[in-house]
């Protein structure tokens, strides 16, 4: 039945969001066509042991930055039950306009996402759940399935999004126009069981709160961005403010509004810019209800990256996933990047980055505690090593440590830079 359901859901978000594209095609243009991909192979303590593979092939033709058509394809699980898989397809200069037109169609599952508490709240306190069950008067394997789900949810969504950049204006930066539609259908349940985990802290805090349903959201906004490369810049920089929101007049569960604003910035120390600093700075607010995981994404162009905060690969390295969540968000992130090494291989290019980095982040669960959760600032740092392949593609491996978590490493292996 779950399996009927979830291919109903995917078939309709494939008419809706990828068959359109499939009018792009030029085969007459004389056009080039390159691939890279790598076995998605990573460890972390939320998800576990990660095996899978990341590839894309890039249509390359002049007059066509960085690229004339990407399709890009991730496949994804983990030894913790994690299931992380996509298909993006994104095209520059769109039926031949100035639009810049990104569509994706992807399924998500977990059944160990973290839930310790709301904003500063949040402390997964072993004592915590062994006094809850206590009270429960469990048998012994009963009682170590209780202990490991109580600071657990675990849920599944299939999603598809379609984003669109206009260009405005070109000279020595560009100013895009951007707007997207994105689509989610939760379901708070795993393959074999519906519902939160039985006595958990999330079924304590949300039993009163619409969990499942389908979450339709509308996003505008401007973007000026005057970086030298997309996905490794060396120099320039990205500035962006958006507004979004949902509401049953576009079929949504959830009503709410948001606003996101971030400006990135790339500062070259030497003239062949293989010393570079790069920074991030993001604020972003939510009103209204919405379910915990799309509580912890951003908004703005970043969303097609699943960005969320405060804990994870890209923000807050070092702090668990997701742990730290609120509707009322404010980052800081630095890095110092050195490219020490660059060489071809099979008539390929690469590059090697050593990164040194910093994040810092506040967050309040809603405006009613902003006072009391915003006084806390979460810190994450530590470094890593980014490969470059073509200037396009980049396999980004952090360590990353956190006084919040008494300095256990945390290690990620991801697909892209940061920022």
């Amino acid at each position: 039945m779950l399996k009927m359901f979830l291919l109903n859901k995917i078939s309709r978000l494939f008419v809706i969001f990828l068959l359109p594209l499939v009018l792009m095609a030029s085969p007459e243009d004389p056009a080039s066509i390159r691939f890279s991909g790598v076995p998605a192979l990573g460890f972390s303590p939320d998800s576990g042991f990660g095996f899978g593979v990341v590839g894309n092939m890039y249509v390359d033709q002049a007059d066509y930055t960085p690229y004339k058509l990407s399709l890009g394809l991730k496949v994804f699980l983990t030894t913790k039950g994690v299931n992380s898989h996509h298909i993006l397809l994104d095209q520059v200069q769109a039926f031949g306009l100035p639009l810049r037109l990104s569509t994706r169609l992807g399924f998500f599952s977990t059944i160990a996402q973290n839930y310790c508490g709301r904003a500063i709240d949040a402390k997964c306190d072993p004592e915590r759940a062994n006094i809850e069950a206590n009270g429960l008067k469990l048998t012994s394997t009963d009682r170590d399935e209780f202990l490991q789900h109580y600071y657990k949810n675990r849920f599944m969504s299939v999603f598809g999004d379609i984003f669109g950049r206009w260009l405005l204006w070109k000279g020595d930066a560009k100013l895009e126009l951007m707007t997207s539609y994105r689509g989610r259908y939760y379901m708070n349940r795993d393959f074999k069981q519906t519902g939160p985990y039985p006595g958990s802290l999330f079924a304590k805090d949300f039993k009163d709160t619409k969990i499942d349903g389908y979450l339709s959201t509308l996003e505008t906004g401007l973007m000026l961005d005057k970086r030298d490369n997309e996905a490794a810049p060396t120099s320039g920089y990205w500035l962006e403010s958006s507004v979004r929101g949902g509401s049953w007049l576009i079929g949504s569960a959830w009503d709410y509004f948001g606003a996101n604003a971030a400006a990135r910035f790339y500062v070259p120390l030497d003239d062949a810019r293989r010393v570079v600093i790069a920074s991030q700075t993001i604020g972003d607010l939510i009103v209204g209800d919405l379910p915990y995981d799309a509580l912890s994404r951003l908004g703005g162009s970043q969303s097609l990256m699943d960005y969320s905060a405060i804990g994870g690969s890209s923000i807050g390295r070092g702090i668990s996933e997701q742990l730290y969540v609120g509707r009322i968000k404010a980052v800081q992130q630095l890095e110092f990047r050195y490219n020490f090494y660059s060489f071809s291989l099979f008539k390929q290019n690469f590059d090697l980055t050593a990164a040194a980095m910093g994040d810092l982040a506040m967050t309040a669960w809603d405006f009613s505690r902003f006072t009391k959760d915003m006084k806390k600032v979460y810190v994450g740092f530590g470094g890593g090593l980014r490969v470059g392949w073509n200037k396009t593609f980049i396999v980004r491996a952090d360590l990353g440590v956190s006084p919040h978590e008494d300095f256990s490493p945390k290690f990620y292996l991801v697909v892209g830079n940061a920022f």
